[in-house]
């Protein structure tokens, strides 16, 4: 069979379709400039639009059309219950462009007429579909669509801060970004009973495979399914890229619009393409669907009738996606030619929400849902996801819940990132079937495949990659292949076929087998299709629901013999899926970022929405009346029902693939319906990740299961780099952060082909561009100026200098300035060089210098102490040592000699005074030097025992960490001290198996990333004390996504977070103690001794402070947390400190409130010896920090040889006082 066909859509009536719209875009383009108020509002940059609803209920409530106000340019005071002003103040803060309602026309009657004839609309099709679950379950109302807007901000207004903004005032109901959308791919009836005589539907082995070409149709058993249901009468609207409607192995189920189709024969004529809205739904021409992507609504009313829109209605796929996705659905069976699909007999609705390159827009993709819905279609096919990530998505959720209510059927792709389904929305909701891909191993597709206890299940989408006989052996689901599609062309399969991989290829497996369903079950709602599915699934991973293969793999066939169901409910409803809990907080625990008000869970107050705005950490917990003491409990919430129901279960399981459940709610008969479950009390558990399952048994064996993953995460942390793409690889000095990001330096920020560089001030937020330009910048290092105010370092003095922008206090000094270095790849090359700047933070400004003129000379430069520093490489796999000092206007830097001879060097590295690496001398050994700030100089040591580092080495003052490598064991991640005298450096084990290659040590704290049995990348830190020779381990994140490439200065801690969806970098602040006088201290026996400690948590550090413009992060370290202090004694006996009570000593310990705590003694004459006294402080989240002071007692004979020395400030008592700080 021959087919190759241009794109031949039928033509208007002058035949000239391309010049007729071509001539209309133009004229359109004209008329906008010259009478649309907001001339070029709508062709604003999607980047600068936001999605906003407005409150319709309550105290708060906007009463009028946002658009009518800002068109008629009324206050919109004038149109809120309260008569305030904020919305207008928000209006001209963020230079409002444009407002437009999203899913009704504005036409100038009252909002609340608007809004019932849209309510009426939608029941319409709900009455239409009739609702058989609804009837026995008290049906919840559809989500008010008519007060959802996209609203554009002016230039130079960060749509960061309008979102923090927006999302602050109580008029707003929520506030998101219009996120994009990435596709999910890698990259007459014969009788029944008769075999089709399509020729793929037996083959085997077309592109050298050792399988049937069509494994996909026959694993899920649609053919089997043929002899009940073939899809007859179900329309299956897929929003994506588009239709090949010209194919001739799908041609004959392209769903006609029958409102266009003006004579009723099912097929497009060319008199029907007349310029009229004949349907009069807002869309001229919409014969076979529309192009959401293309079309321009110039008047910016929603609709594209207009004489100033450009509606384009056709659907063409002029990248393939859609039309693979639409064959492995419908494509035609009994032609005699190609593929058939899961549903031969089902009709494919093509609406377009993807321009020929780059991602779809909410805006567009949900608009393409509800239309389909509010035109027929009883399943949508949604093969793609959120990019970046976006756990929380407000406008698809409330479009999902009113399309559910509409009895269609919204079925997902999961993604392809090998990730948890958790980070998406809304394939982390039970309003949509979120599908992963299995492969014909019928395994999960190992490669690319999201997974995750919201799986419901896998279908056919790709894999195994084992065959090495086929080139990209994973792609192997073979589908239709549009005309325009010259990608495909590696994967051709005959002429007008192809083969393709992903969760796209999926998701169309189920969305074939639901239009099965409902082919032979019309009145089917979303419920019933979503359990059929899930009952009728071949379970192949571990007995029941499992996080990799959700119910099991898709089995067509076993889903129509699973009907009817019995009447057995089970449904979670709260806490939301991916939720952060604060256990044993007090209320006004914290949960994800977000302001997803009112979603339940942790009592009726709980915040658990995690937002793509990560504005504020908000959410409350619920502490029972009754109880002796503050309980942090979550209310679990949803229904158990139905006359078939035995009772039901509630329990929870640690990590992510528990092995054991605990009982939340033991076995229950009594039903719930839309109620509280059962009470977790999550006081005392530890944190980490959870699941929360409900089982339903009912009578005659069947058991329902829902679950919902969450995390209880302890400590407070905050996000320090803006929204945009992925920030990756943090690094730390003083209060300045740099990263980098594929994202380009404008505001706000667009997603770039190279890596370009970042500073971040952790205390203010204020963000600077370090590199972007040309080639991918990498690895980038600070460190202050030398000669800027308060140089320092990554010293603890680091923050005393004025905030950036602002004049120093002493006359002729600098404001401070940054050192940066990094190293840049050159397009096409596979080079590194090095590169550094010096930058102004008040002008911003950082020209660039290269750091050498050999492009092999300075592959990764480091800065500290206002320097930098790189290894070149020479002769005979030795390398030279180099440093550079920046001159004041930053355009060179002049190099100097470090004075140390050649070697074979590798892994340089910097806390910010110490330089180390790996020195390649009879085995691998420490090299280090210790800078001189005001000369440069590093005079350099040898460590004499030689290592395996499995990571790279960090060095702090005396203290040395690394993984140690060995083979076929554990990898431990070793800390010792030094001597400065023999360089004798005994290892302590810190962790028994570490995965991290970059520790990071600063001062006596080392932190790292490592993993909690299955959980994910988290943060882990300890504080070493030198006396005890100890260093405790302390979990610093838990939260259910990756956290992972921490770094550390002084007692800041950053580290790149997925919590919000796309990566950001997050940070915290330690707990620590306050300044010391003396450490160790000699009295005598019968002398009183005194100390005094005080501790800070931390997490108050640099909050108390006004929000400043740009800066959309938490306050939520405004107020210092109060800390518990405690105390230890040890005492020296033998060759060690063992512990010893206070009481037995007669120690006298007061914890004085506020961190600050009292230590009295006076010793005995039996007391005589060295001790060691421990203050502990603890913070609400669990953190400890410990201060060690060491005190030896003496005889009277010992004391008057010494001279009566470290008696400290006593005065005739001869007490001796101190006030801690961190143990040294």
């Amino acid at each position: 069979m021959a087919y190759r066909q241009e794109k031949t859509p039928a033509p208007r009536p002058n035949g000239a379709w391309p010049a007729a719209k071509c001539t209309a875009i133009a004229i359109a383009l004209l008329l906008v400039g010259v009478l649309h108020p907001n001339a070029s509002a709508w062709a604003d940059s999607d980047s600068r639009r936001i999605i906003i609803k407005f409150e319709s209920q309550g105290p708060h409530a906007l009463d009028e059309c946002a658009e009518t106000l800002f068109r008629q340019n009324r206050s919109f005071a004038s149109g809120t219950r309260d008569g305030s002003g904020s919305l207008d103040a928000l209006k001209t803060r963020t230079a409002v462009r444009s407002v437009q309602a999203l899913f009704r026309r504005p036409d100038g009657r009252p909002l609340a007429d608007q809004r019932a004839r849209l309510k009426r609309s939608l029941q319409t099709r709900v009455k239409k579909r009739g609702r058989p679950m609804a009837r026995r379950a008290s049906p919840k109302p559809l989500p008010d669509l008519s007060h959802i807007y996209r609203v554009s901000v002016g230039e130079g207004v960060s749509p960061e801060l309008a979102l923090a903004l927006y999302a602050q005032d109580p008029h707003v109901a929520w506030v998101q970004r219009d996120h994009s959308q990435k596709l999910d791919v890698i990259p007459a009836k014969p009788p029944f009973g008769t075999e089709p005589n399509d020729p793929f539907f037996r083959s085997a082995g077309s592109w050298n495979q050792d399988f049937g070409d069509l494994w996909g149709l026959h694993r899920v058993r649609a053919p089997e399914a043929w002899e009940t249901a073939r899809g007859e009468g179900v329309v299956v609207a897929v929003v994506d890229t588009g239709l090949d409607y010209n194919h001739p192995d799908i041609a004959d189920n392209v769903w006609i619009n029958p409102g266009e189709d003006l004579n009723g024969n099912g097929r497009v004529d060319p008199e029907e393409w007349n310029g009229i809205d004949d349907d009069a739904n807002g869309f001229v021409d919409d014969l076979r669907g529309f192009d959401f992507a293309n079309s321009i609504d110039g008047d910016l009313d929603g609709f594209y009738d207009g004489p100033l829109d450009v509606g384009d209605p056709d659907p063409f796929d002029d990248r393939g996606h859609g039309t693979h996705v639409a064959g492995t659905i419908a494509a035609v069976a009994n032609n005699g030619i190609g593929i058939v699909g899961v549903a031969p007999a089902a009709r494919i609705m093509a609406l377009k929400g993807f321009p020929a390159e780059g991602e779809g827009l909410d805006s567009n993709l949900w608009r393409a849902v509800l239309y389909a819905a509010r035109h027929g279609a009883r399943v949508v096919n949604t093969s793609w996801s959120c990019s970046p990530l976006c756990p929380y998505n407000p406008l698809a959720e409330e479009i999902v819940k009113t399309v559910r209510d509409m009895g269609v059927i919204v079925v997902t792709s999961a993604g392809n990132r090998s990730i948890d389904v958790v980070s998406n929305s809304p394939e982390n909701t039970r309003d949509v079937l979120t599908v992963g891909s299995s492969g014909a191993d019928d395994e999960p597709s190992q490669s690319f495949t999201n997974f995750g206890w919201l799986l419901d299940v896998a279908a056919p989408g790709g894999g195994p990659s084992t065959d090495r006989n086929v080139y990209v052996a994973r792609r192997n689901i073979l589908s239709l292949r549009a005309s325009e599609d010259e990608g495909a062309e590696p994967f051709a399969v005959g002429e007008g076929y192809a083969r393709a991989a992903g969760t796209s290829m999926a998701a169309p497996h189920v969305s074939g087998a639901v239009a099965l369903l409902l082919s032979a079950h019309p009145d089917l709602d979303y419920e019933s299709v979503r359990r059929l599915i899930r009952q009728g699934a071949v379970d192949l991973g571990p007995p029941g629901h499992d996080r990799h293969m959700g119910a099991g793999r898709l089995d067509a066939l076993g889903a129509l013999e699973k009907y009817p169901l019995p009447d057995l409910h089970a449904i979670l409803d709260s806490p939301r899926a991916g939720s952060v809990f604060r256990p044993g907080s007090s209320p006004g625990g914290s949960m994800r970022p977000g302001n997803d008000r009112g979603r339940g869970g942790a009592g009726d107050e709980a915040d658990q929405g995690p937002m793509a705005n990560p504005s504020r950490l908000r959410g409350k917990t619920r502490s029972p009346a009754n109880a002796p003491s503050e309980r942090t409990v979550i209310d679990i919430r949803g229904t158990a029902s139905g006359r078939a129901m035995l009772d039901y279960t509630l329990s929870y399981g640690r990590g992510n693939e528990p092995e054991r459940w605990e009982t939340i709610t033991p076995a229950r008969s009594g039903a719930v319906r839309q109620g509280i479950l059962g009470r977790w009390d999550i006081t005392d558990a530890e944190q980490g990740t959870y699941v929360v399952r409900l089982e339903v048994r009912g009578t005659g064996g069947n058991v329902y299961r829902e679950f919902i993953p969450l995390s209880l995460e302890r400590n407070l942390s905050m996000p320090l780099s803006s929204e945009g793409p992925p920030a990756t690889r943090p690094g730390i000095s003083g209060r300045f952060l740099a990263f980098q990001s594929l994202r380009s330096p404008d505001s706000p920020p667009a997603n770039s082909d190279n890596s370009n560089l970042f500073v971040s001030d952790f205390l203010s937020g204020r963000q600077w561009t370090l590199a972007g330009g040309p080639g991918d910048d990498q690895n980038p290092s600070l460190s202050r100026a030398v000669g800027s105010r308060a140089h320092s370092g990554r010293g603890r003095n680091a923050d005393k200098t004025s905030a950036p922008g602002q004049r120093g206090r002493h006359r002729g000094r600098r404001s401070p300035d940054l050192i940066a270095s990094w190293s840049r790849r050159i397009s096409g090359s596979s080079a590194l060089q090095g590169f550094g700047c010096r930058l102004d933070l008040r002008s911003g400004r950082c020209p660039e210098f290269a750091l050498s003129s050999d492009p092999d000379a300075s592959l990764l430069p480091v800065s500290a102490q206002g320097r930098i520093f790189w290894l070149a490489a020479g002769s005979e796999g030795n390398s030279t040592f180099h440093g550079c000092l920046p001159d004041r206007n930053g355009t060179q830097c002049i190099e100097y000699d470090l004075g140390l001879p050649p070697a074979r060097r590798s892994f340089l590295r910097t806390d910010g005074e110490t330089l180390t690496w790996i020195e390649h001398r009879g085995g691998q050994r420490v090299g280090l030097c210790r800078l001189d700030r005001q000369t440069g100089a590093c005079p350099a040591r040898l460590l004499p025992d030689a290592i395996s580092p499995y990571s790279r080495v960090t060095v702090s003052g005396r203290l040395v960490a690394w993984v140690e490598f060995r083979l076929n064991r554990k990898q431990p991640l070793l800390l010792c001290e030094f001597d400065a005298e023999t360089g004798a450096c005994p290892p302590l084990e810190v962790s028994p198996d570490v995965g991290d290659r970059t520790p990071q040590l600063s001062g006596n704290r080392l932190v790292w990333d490592g993993q909690v049995g299955d959980e994910a990348s988290d943060v882990f830190y300890c504080e070493y004390d030198r006396v005890l020779r100890r260093c405790p381990i302390q979990r610093l994140t838990a939260e259910m996504t990756a956290q992972a490439e921490s770094d550390i200065d002084g007692q800041r801690v950053i580290w790149q977070d997925e919590r919000a969806g796309s990566s950001t970098i997050f940070g915290t602040t330690l707990p620590h103690f306050a300044e010391t006088s003396e450490r160790e201290q000699r009295i005598r026996a019968g002398q009183k001794v005194q100390i005094q400690a005080r501790a800070e948590s931390g997490q108050s550090s640099g909050r108390n402070r006004r929000n400043r413009d740009g800066d959309s992060r938490p306050q939520s370290f405004a107020r210092a947390e109060a800390m518990v202090v405690s105390l230890e004694a040890h005492r020296w006996v033998g060759a060690e400190f063992v512990p010893v009570s206070l009481d037995a000593l007669g120690v006298r310990f007061d914890d004085r409130g506020e961190g600050r705590g009292r230590l009295r003694w006076r010793p005995r004459a039996s007391n005589t010896g060295d001790y060691v006294f421990t203050f502990g402080a603890e913070t609400r989240g669990g953190l400890v920090t410990r201060d060690s002071f060491r005190v030896h007692v003496e005889t009277r004979s010992e004391s008057g040889a010494h001279g009566h020395r470290g008696r400290g400030r006593g005065r005739g008592r001869g007490q001796g006082r101190t006030h801690g700080r961190n143990s040294h």
